[in-house]
Order: C-alpha cells, then sequence, then structure tokens
C-alpha cells in the first residue's frame, strides 16, 4: 500500500477515535448530500490538492505534501426562535473541531507514518438547509508532509 492510502486511513482512524458519537459519511466530498445525515453527527475525510516538496530524499523517494478536508456535519434539532439552544450547537461542533485539532497535536507524525501532520484551518459554522434537514457544517484542512517510495 502506497504511504498516502496509509496516511487517509490513519487520518481517518484518528478522527473517528477523538470524536464521541460521530459516524462516518458517505459522501465526503458533498456532505450536505448523504443518507448518514439522518443521523445527528457524521464526519468525512477527503483527498484533497497534493504536491512534491522537491526535497532531496535519495534517489528511490520523492517528498510529498497533501492536503486532506474534514468535514463535520451536526443535525440542528432545534426550533427556529430557540437562539441559545443554536448557539449551544454552534459551540458544541467547533468544540469537537478543536478536539480533531489536539489529536492531531497530540499525534503529528500519524504513529510515524509521516513526517508532520498539521491541522491548518477550519472555515467556520455554515448552515445548511438541506431536504433531509437543517445542518450546521465546519470543514477544515489538514496538510501533511511525507516521503514515499517511487
Amino acid at each position: 500500500m502506497a504511504v498516502v492510502s496509509e496516511i487517509f486511513d490513519s487520518v481517518k482512524d484518528l478522527i473517528g477515535t477523538c470524536l464521541d458519537g460521530y459516524k462516518e459519511l458517505e459522501n465526503p466530498f458533498i456532505p450536505e448530500d448523504n443518507a448518514s445525515n439522518l443521523w445527528n453527527k457524521a464526519f468525512g475525510v477527503a483527498f484533497a490538492n497534493g504536491s512534491n516538496l522537491e526535497l532531496f530524499a535519495g534517489c528511490s523517494k520523492i517528498s510529498c505534501q497533501r492536503a486532506f478536508a474534514i468535514s463535520l456535519v451536526n443535525k440542528l434539532n432545534v426550533t427556529q426562535n430557540n437562539i441559545d439552544k443554536k448557539d449551544n450547537q454552534q459551540k458544541s461542533i467547533i468544540e469537537d473541531m478543536m478536539k480533531i485539532k489536539a489529536c492531531f497535536e497530540g499525534c503529528p507524525t500519524l504513529d510515524s507514518i509521516c513526517t508532520k501532520a498539521v491541522f491548518v484551518a477550519d472555515g467556520g459554522v455554515e448552515f445548511i438547509d438541506g431536504q433531509r434537514g437543517k445542518y450546521f457544517l465546519v470543514e477544515a484542512a489538514i496538510d501533511v508532509t511525507f516521503f514515499d517510495t517511487i
């Protein structure tokens, strides 16, 4: 298995273990279009942009950087006028994203699979008014630096 595939699996495992009560999205590319939106909380991991770092690593290795898109989706189970509960649900999804950040800070090499895995940023809380309900969505980026064999 290629190193990038091992990293993908490790990223999913790390997120799955640091979040309680989350299921995995079937389609992480369009988080709001999932059957799992019937669940209260879900996460997704998708490959994002990658690049060659052009670092010398010997004749048979290539230095790479790959981003992973992380999505958290929480079903909004509150009436329109209940501002306090909406605020609490916003806080909850951001706190869950902070748990993910803490997990990557605590395991920056993904158990020695990569050189460095860094939580880069999240895009804040988005409101999704979907066909199956209303949701809060937070998307984030993780950058991973690694060497792979050519």
